[in-house]
């Protein structure tokens, strides 16, 4: 996996940029529900790129989408220059969302944590973030920019049962299910406050810089179910959102 370390030391320095030399299309631009598009890119002179919803990618090739609601996909890549991107939209018609279908608002996650990581490009990680939540641990994954042209980066995740968040002992709990949200960004200094939602950064931006930074926060959503009941509620046990956000920052952690 082949990343310019730069993507890192230019963030604060460099405006991102749409460049011309990406081609990212989608055809057709619209579908039915159920229906699938087909996603294609031509990068001429990089190895490795990332799009939003998809992955790492070689610089030139193909995949078929069928997203459940209008997505938009962006190409991320490193030049000289700073980050160029480019992105397409996929509109979705007769979306239809299930009276159980758990997507939490963005404002439902809970219990935000903070952590720091030094020295990985930010296109590592977000390909290891991406393939743990969805190939690994199983969860489907929308991810986005926000905002537009600017280095931060949201991963989401819908509700997934989790058998390792019931105990044995809790005798009139059905099951449990679990949502992420990660948000990811990427700077230079050294942070000088932090808190459970956000973190203060003193951006040196020289020349020399050394200190590429990139900071994440995951949080969660949690809902359990009573076994002689159907309804999923909100859980309110702040230990279970702390071990959730422990057993994925551990496994996103690990050696790969």
């Amino acid at each position: 996996m082949t990343i310019i370390f730069r993507l890192l030391t230019c963030l604060l320095c460099v405006t991102q940029t749409t460049n011309p030399d990406i081609k990212l299309h989608i055809e057709p631009p619209s579908i039915k529900a159920g229906r699938t598009a087909t996603l294609s890119w031509n990068v001429p002179g990089v190895q490795s790129i990332y799009i939003l919803g998809v992955g790492e990618v070689s610089n030139k090739g193909s995949v078929s989408v069928s997203p459940g609601q209008d997505t938009t996909y962006t190409l991320l890549l490193e030049r000289d220059s700073g980050i160029s991107s480019d992105s397409v939209d996929l509109k979705v018609e007769d979306a239809v969302r299930g009276e159980d279908t758990c997507v939490p608002d963005p404002g439902a996650f809970r219990y935000p944590k903070l952590f720091t990581l030094t020295g990985t490009p930010a296109i590592t990680f977000l390909a290891t973030l991406h393939n743990l939540l969805q190939n690994e641990m199983g969860f489907t994954v929308s991810e986005s920019q926000t905002p537009p042209l600017q280095p931060h980066f949201v991963f989401k995740t819908g509700c997934s049962i989790r058998s390792d968040l019931v105990s044995v002992d809790e005798k009139q709990i059905g099951a449990r299910r679990l949502a992420y949200r990660i948000d990811i960004s990427a700077t230079v200094g050294d942070p000088i406050g932090t808190s459970s939602n956000a973190a203060s950064y003193k951006t040196t931006v020289a020349a020399n810089s050394q200190s590429p930074l990139l900071t994440y926060t995951i949080s969660s959503y949690i809902q359990y179910r009573r076994k002689i009941e159907s309804t999923w509620r909100l859980d309110q046990n702040e230990d279970l959102y702390n071990k959730a956000t422990s057993t994925l920052h551990s496994r996103l952690t690990a050696p790969h």
